[in-house]
């Protein structure tokens, strides 16, 4: 597991500093690929599972917060 894995998939970068916690993305990944940290005073998603990415970018079309971008467009 590399440095990266919890921030980014094959597909898409996850912008933490962006994220507002909404958890939206979550529930659109097919894959189950994006999770939680929820702890007090520190939430964001992370990315749980990164090589299940198939890069649907669901998660990109639903983030209101631009933290979830895809890889092609950085």
């Amino acid at each position: 597991m590399s440095k990266h894995d919890h921030i980014e998939t094959a597909h898409v970068q996850l912008f933490r500093k962006n994220c507002q916690a909404c958890w939206k993305c979550i529930g659109k990944c097919p894959q189950k690929v994006i999770g939680k940290v929820d702890i007090f005073f520190h939430k964001h998603s992370r990315i749980n599972n990164s090589k299940d990415c198939t890069g649907c970018l669901k998660c990109v079309k639903t983030c209101e917060h631009d933290a979830i971008r895809p890889k092609d467009k950085l």
